[in-house]
């Protein structure tokens, strides 16, 4: 269950189609980085609670990317996404 253009650019206050095809970009670069990160992603999305909180979560990866673009700076995410991907990564459905 990935984020729509439409739910990106929403959460990011982005009207316009200019950067359509960034945000696309970005879109697929964050639904990667968490199937990579975390194990059995492709089985936990069928959860409603695990596919919200992967939904957060990237919505929050792209807003990192989308709102810093400089190629010389280089940091960790934020708190809330390494938690997010913790949780995610001892996701059990007890």
């Amino acid at each position: 269950m990935s984020v729509t253009l439409d739910e990106a650019k929403l959460y990011l206050r982005v009207d316009s189609t200019v950067e359509d095809d960034l945000i696309n970009n970005l879109i697929a670069a964050s639904e990667s980085y968490l199937k990579d990160a975390v194990t059995d992603y492709a089985t936990n999305i069928a959860d409603s609670s695990f596919a919200a909180k992967a939904k957060i979560a990237q919505l929050a990866i792209i807003t990192e990317m989308y709102e810093d673009r400089s190629p010389t700076v280089q940091h960790d995410y934020s708190y809330a996404i390494r938690t997010l991907i913790t949780q995610m990564q001892y996701w059990s459905s007890l």
